[in-house]
């Protein structure tokens, strides 16, 4: 555990090096500690990444309806904060959400929303992440076909709500 007054934003991202390093149940821990301090205590770009964080560990432990309910509050504060490429992470979260809930449908929209916001803003990313988020397209169009796959790329983004 961390010192006592350590900060919201040192705990939330010794969660996410922890969940990198395969330590969920520290992360989990770091999480919980985290969602404790006020959030008047925190920005609130900060306080949805935690949402974003909390929703990777999620993914990770296969709870997706959990993960959609942290990605929905993490999008919420990135749009009202127009914070476009931190709201790609979450649609592309919430793509893997529907993804394992088995709406192919609701991930083949949350994945050309993400794709969407991520285009003026490659070059920051892991490129790794881009390729496997990029090697979901094949099993989104064999799941739903490629007329509905095509078909939703023009929508709004779907609520992760």
């Amino acid at each position: 555990m961390l010192p006592e007054g350590v900060g919201f934003t040192v705990m939330v991202n010794v969660a996410n090096s922890a969940i990198d390093l395969g330590k969920t149940d520290e992360a989990s821990q770091y999480l919980q500690d985290a969602q404790l301090v006020p959030e008047s205590d925190t920005d609130p770009l900060g306080r949805a990444h935690l949402y974003q964080v909390l929703a990777h560990l999620r993914l990770i432990q296969n709870r997706p309806l959990d993960a959609l309910r942290a990605v929905a509050a993490a999008i919420q504060l990135y749009d009202d904060a127009a914070s476009f490429e931190p709201m790609s992470r979450a649609y592309r979260n919430a793509c893997y959400a529907m993804r394992a809930l088995g709406d192919f449908p609701e991930a083949a929209r949350f994945f050309h929303a993400a794709t969407a916001l991520r285009q003026p803003c490659m070059e920051s990313e892991d490129t790794s992440q881009e390729f496997r988020f990029a090697m979901l397209e094949p099993e989104l169009r064999r799941e739903v076909g490629d007329a509905t796959f095509d078909a939703v790329r023009g929508e709004d983004p779907p609520s992760a709500s």
